[in-house]
């Protein structure tokens, strides 16, 4: 057996043990290998945080620019010397997660399509924007039902979202 497999077969074994992965395990486009390059990289729930606490290591959150315009963070608009706030890793492998979930057509392919069409009505003007909003959207609505899946296989109680905390919005329920 090569290394390549030999490490894979490694990765099924153990990411199988994590308290999430009977959830994760249920998610249309989720495999062992994809959940492992994810879970690799994500703290545990705590009571006292909640997914917000994974959008900001992901870099998943909104910024204002120079000219009043919003984005994510990226690498090619930091000033020089300038360090990046998120782990560019964690990022990269939830855009592999998001990959995945959009290949697979399941529930969080929905919400993107859903999203991306009134993206699309709402702002007209955006082009090509409205799959990038959309895509990053999905990918945090996973985070928080994966958030909540683990949190509830750890036995803890852990905050909501900021969006449904704070701000009052619906809470979209998990597929599973």
């Amino acid at each position: 057996m090569d290394l390549e497999a030999t490490t894979e077969e490694t990765m099924h074994e153990i990411v199988k043990l994590h308290p999430v992965w009977p959830w994760l395990n249920q998610v249309k486009g989720i495999g062992p290998q994809t959940a492992s390059l994810m879970l690799g990289y994500l703290l545990s729930p705590r009571e006292d945080k909640g997914p917000s606490s994974w959008y900001k290591a992901a870099g998943l959150y909104v910024i204002q620019t120079d000219k009043g315009e919003s984005r994510l963070p990226r690498y090619d608009h930091l000033e020089k010397g300038e360090k990046a706030t998120w782990h560019p890793r964690i990022r990269r492998n939830l855009y592999v997660v998001g990959t995945s979930l959009m290949k697979a057509k399941g529930f969080y392919y929905d919400f993107y399509t859903e999203v991306k069409d009134a993206l699309k009505i709402k702002h007209p003007d955006w082009k090509g924007r409205t799959h990038s909003v959309a895509f990053w959207k999905m990918i945090k609505l996973f985070l928080a039902h994966c958030y909540e899946a683990w949190a509830e296989a750890e036995g803890i109680k852990a905050r909501e979202p900021y969006p449904i905390e704070i701000l009052g919005h619906r809470k979209i329920a998990r597929p599973h």
